[in-house]
């Protein structure tokens, strides 16, 4: 589901000039397919280092984050991606595929949403992460950190609402049983 394979695929393509470090993290259930993304791994070109980090705490994942530029996954599928709003909030930009409800989020500077069998856009893409100035990249954080915080707003606004909502059908319910 979250394509590790096809994010390390597209990751041995990029430029040499650049140096990418990606740790991975998060327990696995399939021993054939970890296995495969391990081997995968060892063969990367030597400007690509790949880590398994195993899981962490969701106390720790904010830490975690924070020391990232980039939050990278080509997931097969998100119903909302919670581990990319928590990237979002960090301050961290993210790479993600276009499988989940994040979507146009280069037009608000916090990331890409790519289709993730184009493997030349994402190399492109990852290309453009680590060519980035750090003016560049401190626009893009502060960028994703807005993203975030609107994302946030709008939810408790939501839960309010249906607070509201349920509370007026609890009234109604309320007033039918005493007629």
């Amino acid at each position: 589901v979250k394509n590790l394979e096809g994010s390390l695929e597209a990751l041995k393509d990029t430029d040499p000039s650049y140096r990418f470090i990606y740790d991975v993290y998060g327990m696995h259930d399939n021993a054939a397919y970890y296995e495969r993304c391990r081997s995968l791994a060892a063969s990367m070109p030597s400007h690509v280092s790949v880590s398994f980090m195993g899981g962490i705490k969701s106390s720790e994942t904010a830490q975690a984050l924070s020391r990232y530029h980039f939050f990278y996954m080509l997931t097969g599928n998100e119903n909302f991606g919670h581990a990319i709003l928590e990237a979002l909030t960090a301050g961290c930009p993210v790479i993600i595929s276009d499988k989940t409800p994040w979507r146009s989020i280069s037009r608000e500077k916090a990331g890409w949403d790519l289709n993730p069998s184009d493997k030349n856009a994402v190399v492109a893409v990852l290309n453009r992460a680590a060519s980035m100035d750090q003016e560049t990249y401190n626009e893009w954080s502060e960028a994703s950190r807005i993203k975030s915080e609107f994302v946030h707003r709008s939810e408790v606004a939501i839960r309010e609402h249906e607070k509201m909502f349920n509370s007026a059908i609890h009234v109604n319910q309320v007033s039918e049983k005493i007629s």
